[in-house]
């Protein structure tokens, strides 16, 4: 899998903001051919296929998004003339925005991640180091702690409770990463990405923050991630179309990149799935030799069949959890929970136990032909 092209945008933009609700990515705003666009387009991974929704109340690119609760809030943005601290809530029930309380400082080139139902809005032009909390159940807004790196054209991405706040602009393309913990209103200094850079996106797919693309004086391909867990980062592989001012949101196990500037404003819509391979072995339990025809399959659609030699090789299983089953005729199945690495290999070997089978039957004289009763009967062989 890693990347693959998808459908494109209807609209081709730069400066949007994307956000997830019911396993379907929503694209608003942005600037499309010569001016700022309200636009609202509905991406469906599951059928690939694209459809136009109403648009927002305000026209604007350099926003953000994030969803809360079913419900998508494009927060903040740039008219050309002036920052806003405008929020629109749109209800994909519906299909209808409404106007929700403004954010208290007017920015754009900021970036947003929700926790525990709250929309944190950090950084950006107009407060490069603010970070306001909004609450969609009240509908209000809190100062919070502000970054320790003032910046814009920064991407964000949360992991369990926490936001990851990663690059940006600071008077130049800069690789911090900082980490901010609503429960006690603290940030704290995390490893570096690899590429400083600004104008990148970010999604967050089994616990790992991807940062995507952006610019460093040009247009760039980089895909690095981030593990909270290590405080680590390693490069994966690169998009295939290199671009800046993009927007991301993560359905299932996939990374959705949209849009983007690469020198001219564009629809591309690639995907990307984080991918690693199983391989091992397969045995009879009693005899210790090699099983082939053995068929092997992973729970996201991966297949395929032991050799004469026993071996197998799953390749392009989705990271992660994942269900190995084997199965072969005379031979009990069996099921295995694994954790399949990023770019890594897992070996699995597994040993079948053949099934026990049932043997009934009549046993006759063999000169009279009439029924015996009290013989016994042994079997051997398997």
């Amino acid at each position: 899998m890693g990347w693959v092209t998808r459908a494109p945008m209807p609209t081709a933009r730069d400066g949007l903001a994307a956000g997830v609700v019911d396993a379907t990515l929503y694209a608003v705003g942005g600037f499309a051919g010569t001016g700022r666009t309200a636009v609202n387009e509905r991406y469906d991974p599951s059928t690939d296929t694209w459809s136009s929704k109403v648009s927002m109340p305000t026209a604007r690119n350099l926003l953000v998004a994030g969803a809360v609760n079913g419900v998508l809030y494009a927060v903040g943005g740039y008219t050309g003339s002036a920052r806003l601290s405008v929020n629109e809530a749109y209800d994909p029930a519906t299909d209808t925005w409404s106007t929700r309380a403004a954010m208290p400082t007017a920015r754009y080139g900021l970036a947003a991640g929700v926790v525990n139902g709250i929309l944190y809005a950090v950084g950006g032009f107009g407060g490069t180091a603010v970070n306001e909390a909004y609450d969609p159940s009240t509908n209000t807004w809190a100062s919070r702690a502000a970054m320790p790196t003032a910046r814009y054209a920064l991407a964000a991405g949360v992991v369990g409770s926490s936001l990851y706040a990663v690059g940006g602009n600071t008077g130049s393309a800069t690789a911090v990463n900082e980490s901010y913990d609503p429960s006690t209103d603290t940030w704290a200094s995390r490893a570096s990405m690899p590429t400083a850079r600004y104008y990148l996106a970010a999604g967050v797919v089994n616990g790992l923050v991807y940062a995507v693309a952006g610019y460093t004086g040009s247009a760039t391909d980089v895909n690095e991630a981030y593990d909270p867990n290590t405080n680590t980062w390693s490069s994966r592989a690169a998009m295939p179309t290199a671009r800046y001012a993009l927007a991301a949101g993560v359905v299932g196990s996939s990374l959705y990149a949209v849009g983007g500037n690469t020198g001219s404003r564009i629809a591309v819509n690639e995907a990307y799935t984080p991918t690693g391979t199983v391989t091992g072995t397969v045995r009879d339990a009693a005899t210790l030799q090699p099983l082939a025809g053995v068929s092997v399959t992973s729970d996201d659609g991966q297949a395929t069949t032991t050799g004469l030699d026993g071996s197998y090789t799953l390749t392009e299983v989705t990271v992660g959890t994942r269900t190995i089953t084997f199965a072969r005729t005379g031979y009990n199945p069996q099921a295995h929970i694994i954790t399949v690495p990023e770019g890594g290999t897992y070996t699995l070997n597994v040993d079948l136990v053949p099934a026990v089978q049932d043997v009934s039957g009549t046993i006759s004289d063999a000169i009279s032909g009439t029924f015996t009763p009290g013989p016994q009967a042994t079997l051997t062989g398997s």
